[in-house]
């Protein structure tokens, strides 16, 4: 079996971890997940219940030195200022000596085959970069956003910070064997805006488990006795750039306008005080219900119970080729979308090839108003909104499939050509679910 090093700033993450998932999946593709990631209260090892995947932790700052900034001043944004301006290009540089040094030792120990580094934060790929040159393996730059393309994230203090780091990302795109993208989108950036070559681009979507318990908690097909429509939000609410207050308004005029009673917003994730502010000032309070940050099995067991789910997205210069990660876990529940984005993007494309709900944006607020109130005549007529997503699409974006794609992108960087042959099944049972045929591969070197 083959061994991957993934380079990842936290590990197992967050619920839906991106890379938990691929380590899980990888060693039946043939290749075993050697993690490094940043040492928080847990030995070398096993992280939790992943007691089969090899985990080693070094040290690395983790927490600002300037957070006292913003409780003097009451700002994060002070806090974020000094941060990017002394740590190019973000504060996880700090990891960077003890990974490399434990990097460098785990390649020569484990005998590492490939090397994998998934951002944000960018800086581990410079970790990448500089393994791939003390020690000749194969490396796999694996972005999960967009870098200094998103504006709305990437504001460098200086012009000459912003020449630096723009400077390393062309170094890390040059650099790498291969380059992932999460979206086709992304993939055209890449190509129109630093010139990388498409052979060296693959898109691996983010995605969904079925494996997780928290997607057996949806019901979709059973119909939930409840005389009130609730429509059902995770992650962050209101964030920048998000249409919330459009959403909001139009949610408003829906309850004002049809004088509806059993109606409620659930929101599962952080909100600020001002989104708090105006959900007050719009006597909305009765009809949205905050639920904060939960734990990710009962966060979709919450959101699970919805009739509607709703997505927010920024429409920027780049939003086209965004796509939140919630959707895939909302097309995983089997229920339908109300999708608040810029029309003409990935998201809009995903939801008309899965069918799996409504795309509007959030400049024609007519179009949302008249997609609240259809979803709405529909759940008060029947009990529930009718779901018809292609199922086979949506198999798509299962981890499973996705890890599968990443190891054929592995074997490229390898140079491992896999014949897939079909051959005649002569040990069938003779049962009627018997296949005819057996479909085997086999590897070898180019």
């Amino acid at each position: 079996m083959r061994k991957v090093l993934i380079v990842t700033h936290e590990f197992p993450g967050m619920g839906g971890s991106r890379l938990l998932k691929f380590a899980q999946h990888l060693p039946r593709l043939g290749y075993e997940p050697v993690i490094l990631t940043v040492k928080a209260g847990k030995t070398n090892g096993a992280a939790g219940p992943h007691h089969d995947i090899k985990v080693f932790r070094t040290p690395c700052v983790r927490k600002s030195p300037f957070r006292v900034f913003s409780k003097l001043f009451g700002s994060w944004s002070t806090t974020v200022y000094f941060e990017s301006l002394f740590f190019i290009p973000d504060l996880y540089i700090t990891w960077l000596p003890s990974a490399l040094i434990k990097g460098y030792h785990l390649i020569k120990e484990e005998n590492i085959d490939v090397i994998l580094t998934s951002s944000p934060p960018e800086s581990l790929h410079l970790i990448g970069l500089l393994l791939k040159k003390l020690t000749g393996v194969k490396w796999i730059a694996d972005f999960q956003d967009l870098w200094t393309t998103k504006k709305i994230v990437y504001r460098p203090p200086t012009h000459i910070h912003d020449l630096i780091v723009k400077r390393l990302e062309r170094t890390i795109y040059a650099g790498c064997d291969h380059l992932i993208a999460n979206t086709m989108g992304n993939k055209r950036f890449y190509r129109e805006l630093f010139g990388i070559d498409e052979k060296r681009v693959t898109v691996i979507p983010c995605g969904y488990d079925t494996n997780e318990e928290a997607l057996n908690h949806s019901r979709p097909h059973i119909k939930r006795p409840s005389d009130t429509f609730i429509l059902g939000y995770m992650g962050y609410f209101d964030k920048d750039g998000f249409p919330w207050q459009e959403f909001l308004l139009s949610f408003k005029d829906l309850i004002d306008s049809r004088r509806i009673d059993g109606i409620e917003f659930r929101i599962c994730g952080h909100m600020s005080h001002q989104a708090r502010r105006f959900i007050e000032k719009n006597d909305l309070s009765g009809h949205v219900r905050h639920y904060g940050v939960l734990p990710h099995e009962k966060a979709y067991k919450l959101i699970s119970e919805s009739d509607l789910l709703v997505l927010l997205l920024y429409e920027t210069s780049y939003s086209k080729a965004i796509v939140p990660h919630k959707l895939y876990y909302y097309l995983a529940m089997s229920k339908p979308v109300l999708a608040l984005v810029e029309e003409g993007g990935e998201v809009e494309d995903i939801m008309r090839r899965t069918g799996a709900g409504k795309t509007v944006s959030a400049t024609k607020p007519d179009a949302v108003r008249q997609a609240l109130n259809e979803y709405y005549d529909q759940w008060k007529e029947r009990g529930q909104i009718s779901y018809s997503a292609d199922r086979e699409i949506v198999a798509g974006y299962e981890y499973g499939n996705l890890t599968r794609t990443l190891k054929e992108a592995m074997d490229k960087v390898l140079g491992i050509d896999v014949e897939i042959f079909r051959v005649k099944n002569e040990q069938g049972s003779g049962r009627k679910n018997d296949k005819p045929y057996l479909y085997l591969h086999r590897e070898h070197q180019v």
